[in-house]
């Protein structure tokens, strides 16, 4: 089915002018326009709530993303089937110098009950 041609108004005209008589037509018209014109606003507002939120997503999925670009990810290498193997296979003790642990200290703890 193709657009309706000038023909096809014209006929369509005269039976809403014998249908509805030439008092009721212009009202009929005016009802029609101010159907068409709501209908169009509509779906105007519901396209702008649609792409609007679309936006909102892309922004919610997207945020993610930058946040992990901001991460620095530490690939370092664990093989220690290299280099200096001796060291790792000797016996606890055997060694003249024990390695220290800068993460631990040897603190006393004071507390209120001690005597």
């Amino acid at each position: 089915m193709g657009p309706v041609g000038v023909p096809e108004m014209v006929v369509i005209f005269l039976v809403a002018l014998v249908l509805f008589g030439p008092k009721k037509l212009p009202e009929l018209g005016r009802t029609l326009g101010r159907a068409i014109s709501e209908f169009r606003r509509a779906q105007s507002e519901l396209k702008a709530t649609f792409d609007r939120e679309m936006r909102n997503l892309e922004r919610e999925t997207e945020s993610p993303k930058e946040i992990d670009r901001g991460y620095h990810y530490d690939n370092y290498n664990y093989d220690y089937s290299s280099g200096d193997a001796g060291t790792y296979a000797e016996p606890y003790g055997s060694s003249t110098v024990e390695p220290q642990d800068s993460t631990v200290t040897n603190t006393a703890t004071i507390s209120a009950s001690a005597t």
